[in-house]
């Protein structure tokens, strides 16, 4: 049976989002089955939810696999011509026309709603690409919801700013810098400090300690599973077990 954007809204609305909420969505568009309308029919569903008072967030990462080996290859990045790698609904969000997109080589953040100003301003003045005063940041310290839809744990991009916070091995002491041109044209300089490259992220472990706690919310739409988490309690959770267990969500692979 195909989705629509109204049966959309209305499992999502049963999944437990509501109208003035802030999400950051991870998605994978084939995992709900056939859709009328596509990415774009998603999107939607997701604004009619939030309503006009609500802002949805997207990953925009332009790369695959290693952000620090990504830019040690590419010194300049047109954010009007690279398209998201976190799939076709995030692509959908990128290409809305009230969307705003933050201004980073690796990992920008598209947002549309009210509080988008706030949320993707200055991301190149954080140290990492998720820093606490990054749009990831910003998201997971305020009333923010994070939503898997389709995905796990895994695409959880959030869990990077547990690391920059918290982790010991995330950093290396390499700043890799050049040259990113936002959506206007504008070109700035970036100098951002580079992730380890000899981590394995096993951030599936995550999933019970969330769910036990009540701070993640699981549910159906479509034929996809939806996971709903309390992005400033699993912030919280997180940075915790980290400090206990400094490689608990990444092993070393050498």
């Amino acid at each position: 049976m195909s989705l629509t954007v109204t049966k959309l809204e209305q499992q999502l609305i049963a999944a437990g989002l509501d109208k003035g909420q802030t999400i950051m969505l991870h998605s994978s568009l084939s995992s709900l089955g056939h859709v009328e309308g596509g990415a774009e029919a998603v999107v939607e569903a997701f604004l009619r939810v939030l309503g006009p008072e609500g802002t949805l967030c997207a990953p925009n990462l332009v790369f695959r696999g290693s952000m620090t080996q990504f830019l040690r290859l590419q010194s300049r990045i047109d954010l009007r011509v690279m398209p998201s790698k976190n799939g076709a609904i995030t692509e959908a969000i990128r290409r809305h026309p009230r969307t705003r997109q933050s201004v980073h080589p690796s990992h920008p953040v598209s947002a549309i709603g009210p509080r988008s100003g706030e949320l993707l301003r200055d991301h190149l003045r954080s140290r990492g690409p998720c820093g606490p005063e990054s749009p990831w940041g910003r998201i997971a310290a305020t009333e923010g919801r994070i939503v898997l839809l389709g995905v796990g744990q895994s695409c959880n991009t959030t869990l990077h700013v547990v690391e920059e916070t918290t982790a010991p091995y995330i950093f290396l002491d390499e700043m890799l810098t050049g040259t990113v041109v936002d959506r206007s044209g504008r070109e700035h300089s970036y100098r951002v400090q580079a992730y380890t490259t000899d981590r394995a992220r096993t951030f599936d472990v995550v999933d019970a300690p969330l769910q036990d706690r009540g701070i993640m919310k699981m549910a159906a739409v479509g034929e996809a599973t939806v996971r709903i988490i309390d992005s400033p309690r699993m912030l919280k959770v997180c940075v915790e077990a980290v400090r206990q267990n400094p490689d608990w969500l990444a092993q070393k692979t050498r």
